[in-house]
């Protein structure tokens, strides 16, 4: 039984990853996890690539908010949410990195469902904006306070 757990597993004991080689024979081989110094900047440079992509956002939103109108302001809003999502995402992923990295642990340092949770916030709050565009339009041709004046 416990060789059938054991068979094509890892085991992580501190900075040592212990592979099962054989189904047969378990005899535990060690292999220190190096970690080289291009990791470290490689989880930096994440970091930063994250926090450009927060940035352009924030400064989008910045803009509606700035020279927009009532619609621009709450579609600022949503778009300075999704801005702070993404610099604490990137905050927090760094931070685990780094100590997995610091304290050599053989882990997954890929992350599938982050990038895809803020790329559906993005998504979510540029489709809000459409339909509170196209409200507002409808509405202006149904009957507004609008006032055209030609000069």
């Amino acid at each position: 039984m416990a060789l059938r757990i054991l068979e094509n597993s890892r085991l992580h004991l501190g900075n040592v990853v212990v592979r099962c080689i054989n189904k047969t024979d378990f005899s535990g081989i060690a292999i220190p996890v190096r970690v080289e110094p291009k990791v470290y900047f490689a989880n930096e440079r994440c970091l930063l690539s994250w926090y450009e992509a927060g940035i352009v956002l924030g400064a989008i939103a910045a803009g509606l908010l700035n020279f927009g109108d009532d619609v621009a302001i709450k579609a600022a809003l949503g778009f300075t949410f999704v801005a702070i999502s993404i610099v604490v995402y990137a905050m927090s992923m760094f931070l685990w990195r780094a100590a997995k990295i610091r304290k050599h642990r053989a882990a997954r340092y890929d992350d599938r469902l982050g990038p895809t949770v803020l790329c559906g916030l993005l998504l979510i709050a540029t489709g809000v904006n459409f339909v509170m565009r196209f409200k507002e339009e409808l509405t202006d041709e149904r009957g507004s306070d609008k006032v055209i004046v030609f000069q």
